[in-house]
């Protein structure tokens, strides 16, 4: 189980995660795709991190 704040600023997340994804793929070839496939899974993430939580 992943235990989580409250609440989480989306943008500052976001803003750090863009700047891994900078450093991890800096010598990457299509260095700007392999960032932009990275961060539309951070930004999914959290996304679905936003759900609220249904008991079935």
């Amino acid at each position: 189980m992943i235990k989580l704040k409250n609440e989480i600023d989306k943008k500052a997340a976001l803003y750090k995660l863009h700047k891994q994804a900078e450093k991890i793929y800096e010598n990457a070839w299509q260095s700007k795709l392999q960032i932009n496939a990275f961060m539309e899974g951070a930004k999914t993430l959290l996304n679905l991190l936003c759900l609220p939580y249904i008991e079935k």
